[in-house]
């Protein structure tokens, strides 16, 4: 039997409040996008008394667009594991990827906010 502890399980619930922001925000305004502007209408109110009509700065810009950075390093940071062994003949680099579920779904998850925030940039200086 394992015992369970908490010490585990907080660097999950950080990344997850770091991609909260970025997600609410892509999802509300792909709502609104698709002609569903009811939860657009209510959290826009709230994001810009935040500061989202504000240049990049410490405001809720800052956290839209870092969140999931932070939040892709500190889940990948949990399941990966890289050792590397140098000798005179060879160099041997190893990259190993743990089986834990929650911090994968988390680098996947952030790495597709941070997809979607790139073609967003792209598609929108076109």
């Amino acid at each position: 039997m394992e015992a369970i502890t908490l010490r585990r399980y907080w660097l999950n619930f950080i990344p997850l409040l770091l991609l909260l922001p970025s997600a609410w925000f892509i999802g509300v305004n792909m709502l609104n996008e698709a002609g569903i502007d009811g939860p657009y209408n209510l959290s826009y109110p709230f994001f810009e008394r935040l500061g989202i009509q504000e240049r990049l700065g410490w405001n809720i810009n800052l956290l839209i667009v870092c969140g999931p950075f932070i939040a892709l390093l500190l889940s990948a940071s949990q399941v990966l594991h890289i050792e590397w062994h140098f000798s005179k003949e060879q160099f041997q680099f190893n990259i190993f990827v743990k089986r834990k579920w929650l911090p994968l779904f988390i680098t996947f998850f952030s790495g597709l906010i941070i997809a979607i925030l790139f073609f967003y940039l792209a598609g929108e200086n076109m």
